[in-house]
């Protein structure tokens, strides 16, 4: 219907349960809050930029995502991931992931995936990382245990929400995972 669309986002859509895009103009696509989503099939071409933060629940999502899009540059996955539902084409281009491992109680939910994203895409140059650090939640022992290794990254940005606690360990276990960088920001 949108041959020529270039950005497409969608914010807290409800009641969506699949979308299927083919658009080779599209640049940019953002989908934050899609409840009930189950299905994603998204054919992109010219897409350097896909944001995808909390769209997919592990109890509803079973249908799936294919995402083509081999210009892909950036992408910013603050959402469950499971490599038999989750299916990314090569993306050569891709420079910089954005993940959000976690404290607390949602750090089960989120740490595995973020995980197997890390795995999924050892060649990235830039890595940026939120992580919200609870007090009185859990020690640092969950997010060393959870997440067990980096991409060989070259810039590594940790954007730590410490609410009132140390973050020192957690600093300094990924500074260890991660050698060869040449920028740090904190």
């Amino acid at each position: 219907m949108m041959p020529f669309l270039e950005v497409l986002q969608i914010y807290c859509a409800r009641g969506l349960s699949s979308l299927t895009l083919r658009l080779k103009h599209l640049i940019s696509m953002n989908l934050f809050h899609m409840r009930g989503l189950r299905r994603l099939n998204a054919e992109a071409p010219r897409l350097t930029d896909l944001f995808v933060v909390d769209c997919f629940r592990s109890s509803f999502f079973r249908d799936g995502a294919c995402i083509v899009a081999e210009d892909l540059e950036a992408l910013w996955w603050q959402d469950w991931y499971c490599p038999s539902l989750v299916n990314f084409n090569k993306m050569p281009r891709l420079q910089e992931l954005i993940v959000s491992p976690f404290y607390g109680e949602r750090c089960n939910y989120f740490n595995p995936t973020c995980d197997r994203l890390l795995k999924l895409l050892p060649r990235i140059h830039c890595l940026q990382m939120f992580i919200p650090i609870e007090p009185y939640s859990v020690t640092d022992m969950v997010l060393k245990e959870s997440i067990t290794g980096l991409p060989n990254i070259r810039i590594l940005c940790l954007k730590l929400i410490h609410l009132r606690h140390s973050y020192g360990a957690t600093v300094l276990h990924f500074l260890t995972m991660c050698t060869g960088i040449v920028k740090l920001i904190i």
